[in-house]
């Protein structure tokens, strides 16, 4: 709708307002005054008569457990599903600089010979060492293993998340290419999807639960699979039968006391095929901590870069003043195999950093050859790593106000880091940035939704007591007291959750049945408590006020169902949308009702109030229903306090949102679905402060 629309469409609202002000207030006179007050059983009773099956009807259609829009078939959802996946990591792997020709440094990996596996190693043992040079060959590899898990160890930046996103890529590359050439234009592959695991708690989930989850989370198109007879059904089929394919990275990612546990769920599953990855050391750990590991699992570890294949990477493209201005670095490879900077390269991490950060020409790589500067690989790994963010995101004249200051970014991401390693996170998601913020902060943003809440319940049940004949310091007295019980739910529920972003979406749904439903309920609702303000020309008032606009915002809203993946700015956006539409409906019924049967300065207050309350928070009915994810202020609400509360601090910035976009479109965070990851759980560790771990023997096994 252009802006021209959208002031014709204002002008009529305003036409209308004006016109229909003064015929509600007729309402509330003669003639239909002095019908009611002779008729008071009746009109009770019809509206017991209606509002009951309404309210039956009502909880049956919100407690649905699918959108009764298009449900779609389980092969064309799983092909939508390969679609959006394929499209998303191909991105991010475009982001990370690891797709396309002649981008890939080789890897190779082979049996493990750690004692987790459950015959001490014996029987992946006699699977073949694979070089990994490119996706084809990572499919390949994977493929020609004997069992249907498999688990993928490294050291830290050995390349592990890296596999991990392009086997995805490469099984639904070659899953794409079945369809194309199948007649019925569906593929019988499984459908590869990347999860990382550091938000699953063991102890707290089943691991079929957590993937379903965030399946729905990342992936709100899943809902077409749901039907009334239950949908979390069929993605427990899909699960079973093997059709899905969970590729879950980072295992060491979760909480070091939860790794044994994980690893007992995992087993425990019901999965027929999974592709797991990990520190070797953490799993080696977990292993032996839990004496437990995985059955009929193909383990294999991925080895140190070889030397040659290092030299050839760095080396490869350069012209003359480009390879001159390496070959300190080229021959201390040669020369010097154990040497700390040879050392240091053994993992492609290491390689990677040292490219992006002495990429400009006026750098000198040479420098990492000084054995009195850089005595040992975790000295050189400390200085690559804190030279990425110099390098992403650079000194600016002090004149230049564009772009992103290099001091603010390294100390707005050395507080993420240090606050995600205090609450022991590797997520950074928009709406959950109040927990890591101080208690003061949700303490705040607590009172602030109990104040909300606390103000419109105090006003309407102020209201209604001094209507019910009690004297006016009584009315508003039980007003402030319900509103006081209110403010302190509703703090509490605040400061405790962080409920998710909306997942509302706004157009013409179909859904007929829930406006109705939804409409006379309001309606009914809102007339019997006009009634009991003012009789029934009140009660018509208020039931039409609040009944009308609430059923057409609930018919033209439903669940998100778009085909593509839950982005981190859409979701913003979205939960932003759905927070200002529901305020402007329930403070324009409620001034409505207010102005005409009470005045209009308190008409604007409760409009104030409501929709506030309507936009803003969470109804009390969360609370009551103890549902932690939907309890108190929106998640739009808290981002707003986050940024108020620690951007004066120069703790995080004013646009926050767009500060991690650009960090991860520079390379310094990844993306996962909705989240946002440092771009290494090393890099996130060394802006916490966190040293290096010492040196070890990177030899081969």
């Amino acid at each position: 709708m252009n802006r021209t629309v959208k002031v014709i469409v204002l002008a009529l609202y305003a036409s209308l307002a004006v016109l229909v002000f003064p015929v509600l207030q007729g309402l509330l006179q003669k003639p239909l005054e002095t019908w009611a007050g002779t008729h008071t059983v009746i009109i009770t009773a019809g509206a017991l008569l209606v509002g009951l099956p309404v309210v039956v009807l009502t909880f049956r259609e919100l407690y649905s457990r699918a959108s009764r829009g298009s449900r779609g078939s389980v092969p064309e959802v799983l092909d939508t599903l390969a679609r959006v996946v394929r499209e998303q990591w191909r991105d991010e792997a475009k982001n990370r600089g690891v797709y396309g020709r002649n981008v890939l440094l080789p890897a190779h990996w082979s049996p493990t010979r750690r004692e987790v596996t459950d015959m001490g190693g014996n029987r992946t043992a006699r699977a073949r060492r694979r070089r990994l040079d490119s996706v084809d060959a990572i499919v390949r590899a994977y493929r020609q293993q004997r069992f249907p898990w498999l688990v993928v160890l490294g050291e830290p930046g050995a390349g592990k998340s890296t596999v991990a996103l392009l086997l995805t890529l490469g099984l639904l590359d070659a899953r794409a290419a079945e369809v194309d050439t199948a007649v019925d234009r569906h593929s019988t592959e499984p459908v590869p999807v990347l999860f990382t695991l550091g938000s699953w708690d063991p102890n707290a989930e089943f691991l079929d639960t957590w993937l379903k989850r965030r399946l729905l989370d990342h992936y709100r198109f899943l809902r077409k699979l749901m039907s009334a007879d239950g949908g979390d059904d069929v993605l427990q089929a899909l699960l079973d039968d093997g059709r899905l394919l969970p590729v879950l990275d980072g295992m060491d990612e979760i909480k070091e006391e939860l790794r044994s546990e994980a690893i007992k769920g995992i087993r425990g599953s019901s999965l027929p095929r999974l592709i797991l990855t990990c520190r070797a050391e953490e799993y080696e750990r977990a292993v032996a901590h839990g004496q437990h590991t995985l059955t009929d699992t193909a383990t294999v570890e991925l080895e140190p870069v070889h030397r040659a294949d290092a030299i050839e990477f760095i080396a490869r493209g350069m012209n003359a003043r480009e390879r001159a201005r390496w070959e300190p670095v080229l021959s201390a490879l040669r020369e010097r195999p154990d040497g700390p900077l040879a050392r240091a390269f053994w993992t492609p991490l290491m390689i990677s950093l040292a490219h992006e950060i002495y990429k400009r020409p006026d750098t000198d790589p040479g420098e990492l050859t000084d054995e009195q500067r850089f005595p040992t690989e975790a000295v050189i790994a400390a200085h690559l790593l804190e030279g990425l963010i110099a390098a992403k995101f650079p000194r600016r004249p002090a004149g230049e106000r564009q772009g992103w200051k290099g001091e603010d970014a390294k100390r707005w991401l050395t507080y993420l880091a240090e606050r995600m390693r205090r609450q022991q996170v590797s997520e950074i998601a928009w709406w959950e940035l109040s927990r890591l913020g101080p208690r003061s902060l949700r303490i705040l943003i607590g009172l602030v939704g109990g104040l909300i809440a606390g103000t419109s319940g105090g006003l309407g049940f102020g209201l209604l007591a001094g209507h019910l004949g009690q004297s006016s310091a009584v009315g508003w007295g039980v007003g402030g007291a319900l509103g006081l019980g209110l403010m302190l739910a509703m703090g509490l529920a605040s400061s405790r959750s962080t409920p998710k972003p909306s997942d509302l979406r706004f157009g013409v749904t179909g859904r007929r049945r829930a406006a109705a439903a939804s409409g006379l309920t309001v309606g009914v609702l809102g007339g019997l408590i006009g009634l009991l303000l003012g009789g029934a020309g009140f009660a018509v008032v208020v039931g039409m006020l609040s009944g009308v606009p609430i059923g057409l915002l609930y018919g033209l809203t439903a669940p998100d169902a778009t085909e593509e993946t839950a982005a981190p700015r859409r979701l913003l956006e979205q939960d932003r949308r759905v927070a200002l539409s529901f305020g402007a409906v329930y403070a324009t019924s409620t001034g409505f009702a207010g102005g005409v049967g009470v005045s209009p300065i308190f008409g604007l207050a409760l409009a104030v109030a409501c929709g506030l309350a309507g936009g803003l928070v969470y109804g009390p009915v969360w609370v009551f229903a103890a549902n932690k994810g939907k309890a108190g202020v929106i998640s739009w609400i808290h981002l707003l306090f986050v940024r108020l509360w620690l951007a004066p601090r120069r703790r995080l910035p004013w646009r926050l949102l767009s500060f991690l976009e650009e960090a991860h479109r520079r390379g310094v965070l990844r993306q996962s679905g909705a989240v946002y990851q440092f771009r290494h759980a090393f890099l996130q560790e060394a802006l916490a402060g966190v040293p290096p771990r010492p040196e070890e023997d990177h030899a081969p096994r």
